[in-house]
């Protein structure tokens, strides 16, 4: 965002504003702040938004908001969605083509649909490739500890994993 803004002379608060939010509480009141200082397009980045985003939205029906990840219904949010499955495949597809044990793992940030869409992708495309080689599934139910990322990472190695491709935001920091 940054980079935007110097490149297209912009200044931050004036142009563009980006807030991180420390835990999921700070959601709605950081896209409320938002939303009254009039920002023409408000993002939220991940599924785990879309509840609050929708609530922002019904608050704030003249401004506009987008999601990441999600769907929500609602007259000012555009809802940006991928096929996390078809690039997953591709993924495991090359796992499977270069695994020189057989053993690969995938490691999950939170269970969810949409990262069971990453991970059933990577499966499919393995198993498309290489039907002898056996998948490791863990989850760290955190998209945000390097340390899990860390410590499952080890495990799966340690048992003869090869190749790991996670879906863990920060938490894949620590593969």
């Amino acid at each position: 965002m940054k980079k935007f803004g110097e490149e297209n002379s912009l200044t931050e608060n004036e142009g563009y504003k980006y807030l991180q939010s420390a835990k999921q509480a700070d959601y709605q009141p950081n896209l409320q702040q938002l939303a009254r200082d009039q920002f023409d397009l408000i993002y939220g980045i991940g599924f785990l938004m879309a509840e609050d985003i929708g609530k922002v939205a019904e608050q704030f029906p003249d401004n506009n908001f987008a999601i990441v990840d999600s769907v929500v219904d609602a007259p000012n949010v555009a809802s940006i969605t991928f096929k996390e499955q078809e690039g997953s495949f591709l993924v495991g597809v090359v796992a499977g083509l270069t695994t020189t044990t057989d053993k690969v793992g995938f490691i999950g940030g939170v269970e969810s649909d949409l990262i069971k869409k990453f991970e059933n992708g990577f499966k499919a495309g393995v198993m498309a490739v290489n039907p002898d080689a056996t998948i490791d599934v863990k989850y760290a139910e955190d998209f945000n500890s390097a340390e899990k990322g860390t410590a499952i990472a080890s495990g799966m190695y340690g048992s003869g994993s090869d190749i790991i491709y996670h879906a863990a935001g920060g938490t894949g920091v620590g593969v």
